[in-house]
C-alpha cells in the first residue's frame, strides 16, 4: 500500500510535529493553493497529524494522517477538516488494520471496501460479508488452492 519511503517521511513528520508541538502548527505552504499542516489535534490521547490540504475550501478532498496514540488513522473530508472528516483507515499497534468505509461490493463499478488486484483486469472486491472474483469489473472466476495438493475446508467440517 504504501513504500517504506513514504512511511519513513510520515512517522519523520510526526516526530517534527511532536517537537514542535508548543507552537500549535507547523504550515508549509504549496503552490495552486494546496498546503501541508502538522498540528496537535484532539483525540483519545495526544495526538499529532498531517493534514494534505486543498486550500481551496469544499474543492476536491482533503487527507489527514494521524497519529493517535500510537494507531495510524487516514481520515480524508472535503471541507479543509471544519467538520471531523471521514476515517478510512486505521491500523492498531497490534498489526491489525480496520477499513471501516467503503461499499457493498458488486459486479460493474469498482466497488467494496477492499479490491484486491487491477481495477481493470482481475480482482477480488471484498465488503462485510462476501468476497466477489471479478473479471474488468464483470464476473470472474475464484480459485482456491489452484495449482496445488493442499486440502480447502470449510466451516472446520472436512475437505471439500
Amino acid at each position: 500500500m504504501f513504500s517504506k519511503a513514504v512511511l519513513l517521511v510520515i512517522f519523520q513528520c510526526f516526530w517534527i510535529a511532536d517537537m514542535i508541538g508548543q507552537l500549535g502548527k507547523f504550515v508549509i505552504e504549496g503552490t495552486s493553493d494546496v498546503s501541508a499542516v502538522i498540528h496537535s489535534v484532539s483525540g483519545s490521547s495526544h495526538s499529532t497529524a498531517l493534514d494534505l490540504l486543498n486550500d481551496n475550501a469544499f474543492s476536491g478532498t482533503d487527507w489527514r494522517i494521524i497519529n493517535d496514540g500510537g494507531i495510524f488513522r487516514l481520515l480524508s473530508a472535503t471541507n479543509n477538516f471544519t467538520t471531523p472528516g471521514n476515517e478510512n483507515f486505521r491500523l492498531f499497534n497490534s498489526g491489525t488494520m480496520l477499513l471501516p468505509r467503503g461499499s457493498e461490493a458488486s459486479v460493474g463499478n469498482l466497488s467494496g471496501v477492499l479490491v484486491v488486484g487491477n481495477e481493470n483486469g482481475l480482482n477480488l472486491a471484498l465488503d462485510g460479508n462476501e468476497i466477489l472474483a471479478r473479471n474488468n469489473n464483470t464476473d470472474g472466476d475464484l480459485y482456491i488452492q489452484s495449482g496445488t495438493t493442499g486440502n480447502t475446508f470449510m466451516n472446520g467440517s472436512g475437505v471439500i
